[in-house]
């Protein structure tokens, strides 16, 4: 996606910070923030770019040598690859039912690509976006894990300063929010 828009708008230069924690926009460099979750209320302005509905994967490798979970509570005895923010309890949802698990995070990371770069080597059950693990769920990449059960679902936002918004940045956003919108689910 960023390197499509760098294709169609040479002119526009990109610096861009994978940082898992949000920025302040008003002293820090930025001028664009992406925030998943509900949003405090700020001067800052927002735009939803998309819904994340979480659901629980692994590779097929990893119940070679563990046993598949049946129930959230089976988290507890199989290696868990942890979202930092998320912790070592998650919480899963199954219509209107809510429950925190304790699982067995034997690694956490503050990048949400590790995360997915551990699950798919067979390290452990990650929760990962249902519309991103679905393509390699039909190739038999990953298996979904408690598939009636679902993380908090939520939406990402795409921030700005409540300020008068540069082109270049508008762009950026729009052609972001376009992308995301056309990706399946």
């Amino acid at each position: 996606m960023f390197s499509r828009f760098a294709s169609e708008w040479p002119d526009i230069r990109l610096s861009i910070n994978f940082d898992e924690e949000p920025v302040d926009l008003m002293t820090e460099p930025y001028g664009i923030d992406f925030r998943a979750g509900p949003l405090p209320d700020s001067s800052l302005k927002a735009r939803k770019a998309m819904h994340i509905e979480p659901g629980l994967y692994a590779s097929p490798k990893l119940f070679e040598f563990h046993p598949i979970p049946w129930t959230p509570e089976d988290l507890r005895s199989v290696p868990c690859i942890s979202f930092s923010r998320m912790g070592p309890v998650w919480t899963l949802e199954k219509g209107a039912r809510r429950v925190a698990v304790p699982v067995k995070a034997v690694h956490s990371f503050g990048s949400v690509i590790l995360c997915y770069e551990f699950a798919f080597a067979g390290h452990g059950i990650a929760m990962m976006r249902t519309q991103l693990a679905r393509r390699h769920e039909e190739s038999g990449e990953l298996v979904r894990v408690l598939p009636d059960w679902t993380g908090p679902c939520h939406d990402m936002y795409i921030v700005t300063t409540g300020g008068q918004t540069p082109r270049r940045a508008r762009l950026f956003m729009d052609y972001v929010a376009e992308y995301l919108s056309s990706l399946p689910g």
